[in-house]
């Protein structure tokens, strides 16, 4: 009788194929549940068997199920799983086993990669000492094989739901805010799945927290041994911001104009990751990073400023508390930019936002639900048309304001992804 497979993956997207191909280059046996899509050769030449329906595969056999972010929780493969209590993991759980460097790891609803990739800058400013990996950078199992570099990666409620023993060096927890309660269905099994990326840390290790949420403070008090938190009220937390200068350890380091990036979302970030590079660098290293780092594509991203005209592409923000958090970055009058596919979340909680708006310009599918509930507070101008909504903004600037394209929405009206929205923004807005 053949020897069963010890692996059963759940889908082959990007992760789940690393996997696989580590898998074969290890000589491991594993199999496949593809209910859908084309079996790449590389799999079909492993004599791994391929399940299309979920009654054919024996689910007892397997030691290990190693799910693709992309496969929902709700599916009845992985129902069926847990309810026979089997060990559910992803490639970031299968990959620790190879792990022998410090790994720092940031979940948040928002300012995960802002923070992953201001890490990783401020831990590189005299030598390549880390590497962001995973959902940005490089491939979280190929770093973990090389055991080279500090390993800086970004975790969502879909990965970490996943990673019931996860015990990183250093763990971040940004925000909490409802969110993919179309994926998680309740804010518990949301909040309960950002909790892993501490709830298993050994007493040494680090748990960064935001003290001014409510909810995560109130789950920090699981945490056993060393944790620091974050704030913009309690002036005796490890990290805190007055409105003008950074405070670190109680003692003043940066005034905020000193930062490479803007808004306090973008404070709050800063203050974090400080906490997190201090652990593998110097004091003079991490405020060089800091004046150094200028932010991340397509988040509060700068396009254009000069003395006439600033052009902000913030195409990453997807819900009303991206609008809010980028809105808060500029004193200055704000034409803003609001559209994309409607998920029914309503914009009723930016009513106390317009007062900071001139102009709102709504766009795409969702445009006419925010000028719904704009007009009544600012100056709101319907246009669906992507291109016509850009040049309606550009002649709406005076001199000295901001043009801020924060959709507050997600892409998929037009476009694959927020990348490609924002590019084709500041594409349009750079054109004559």
């Amino acid at each position: 009788m053949a020897a069963m497979s010890q692996y059963l993956l759940l889908g082959l997207g990007k992760s789940n194929m690393a996997v696989a191909n580590d898998l074969i280059e290890q000589n491991l046996t594993f199999d496949v549940f593809l209910e859908k899509g084309s079996v790449p050769e590389s799999i079909l030449e492993s004599n791994a068997k391929v399940f299309a329906v979920i009654e054919d595969i024996p689910l007892d056999s397997y030691q290990y199920i190693v799910k693709s972010p992309g496969i929902p929780f709700s599916h009845p493969i992985v129902e069926i799983c847990e309810e026979k209590g089997l060990t559910i993991t992803n490639e970031i759980g299968y990959a620790l086993k190879y792990k022998a460097q410090p790994l720092i790891a940031i979940t948040g609803t928002n300012g995960k990669t802002t923070s992953t990739s201001l890490i990783e800058h401020i831990l590189n400013q005299n030598s390549q000492r880390a590497s962001a990996v995973g959902n940005i950078g490089n491939s979280f199992l190929k770093e973990a094989k090389e055991q080279r570099k500090v390993l800086v990666t970004e975790l969502s409620s879909f990965q970490l739901r996943d990673l019931k023993d996860f015990n990183p060096d250093v763990s971040i927890w940004l925000n909490l805010f409802s969110a993919h309660l179309d994926y998680h269905k309740t804010f518990e099994d949301y909040h309960n799945s950002k909790q892993n990326i501490f709830i298993n840390q050994d007493p040494n290790h680090l748990f960064i927290f935001n003290e001014d949420d409510l909810h995560i403070k109130k789950a920090s008090e699981l945490k056993k041994g060393r944790k620091k938190s974050f704030s913009l009220k309690n002036e005796q937390a490890a990290a805190y911001f007055n409105g003008e200068h950074l405070w670190i350890e109680g003692e003043k380091w940066l005034h905020k104009n000193e930062l490479g990036i803007k808004g306090v979302h973008n404070i709050q970030n800063a203050m974090a990751s400080v906490l997190a590079a201090l652990e593998y660098s110097t004091k003079e290293e991490v405020i060089s990073g800091l004046k150094s780092f200028n932010g991340v594509e397509h988040r509060l991203e700068k396009v254009i400023e000069n003395e006439l005209l600033k052009v902000y592409n913030d195409s990453k923000s997807t819900n009303t508390t991206a609008v809010k958090a980028a809105l808060s970055a500029f004193e200055e009058p704000v034409v803003l930019m609001m559209g994309g596919l409607d998920r029914g979340n309503g914009y009723e909680d930016l009513a106390n936002e317009w007062s900071k708006v001139k102009t709102v310009i709504c766009f795409g599918q969702s445009g006419p639900i925010i000028y719904r509930d704009a007009k009544d507070y600012t100056e709101a101008i319907l246009e669906e048309d992507l291109d016509k909504a850009i040049q309606i903004a550009k002649e709406r600037v005076a001199d000295g304001g901001v043009l801020l394209f924060s959709p507050g929405c997600a892409s998929w009206d037009q476009f694959s992804n927020f990348e490609e929205r924002g590019r084709y923004f500041k594409e349009k807005v750079l054109s004559k």
